[in-house]
């Protein structure tokens, strides 16, 4: 009873759309000003931030869009957040830099990280994708074929 009560104290950001305490007007990431606010981060949902922030690796803004469709039509919701976020960008309310496109590494996720790509051309930030490959304490022996692929073409 106690967790339904809560859902009712949640929010989205107006920002970055992730959920955040209703008495907050931002969440704490957007509300940080210790953030580099040259990057923005495209993730599906907010445990991919969870997972970001836990890395250490990323000190950039995000925006949640929401679950990857598997039909590869974008959602209402997501078109929406999507064109948010172009038109404050261009506006220049945004000083974006780079756009890292931070997906599922499936066909789906790789089908929307081009659609998103595209409406993203001529905004002025460079986009870019995380990387692919052999994850730390893999093996070349147990990588499927195209992790392997991907691991080799984008080697540095």
């Amino acid at each position: 009873m106690r967790a339904l009560k809560g859902l009712g104290e949640l929010d989205h950001c107006p920002d970055c759309f992730a959920l955040k305490p209703r008495e907050m007007s931002l969440c704490s990431v957007c509300a940080s000003k210790d953030r580099d606010r040259t990057l923005l981060a495209i993730v599906e949902k907010e445990t991919d931030i969870g997972a970001m922030e836990r890395s250490g690796g990323y000190k950039g803004l995000y925006l949640t869009i929401g679950e990857v469709p598997h039909d590869g039509v974008l959602t209402e919701t997501q078109r929406d957040r999507l064109k948010s976020a172009k038109a404050r960008i261009v506006k220049k309310e945004l000083n974006i830099r780079e756009i890292v496109i931070a997906l599922p590494h499936n066909s789906f996720g790789d089908s929307l990280a081009g659609t998103i790509e595209q409406g993203f051309n001529g905004s002025g930030p460079k986009i870019t994708h995380l990387g692919r490959g052999i994850p730390t304490g893999g093996t070349v022996e147990f990588a499927d074929e195209d992790t392997l692929k991907q691991a080799l073409e984008k080697r540095g």
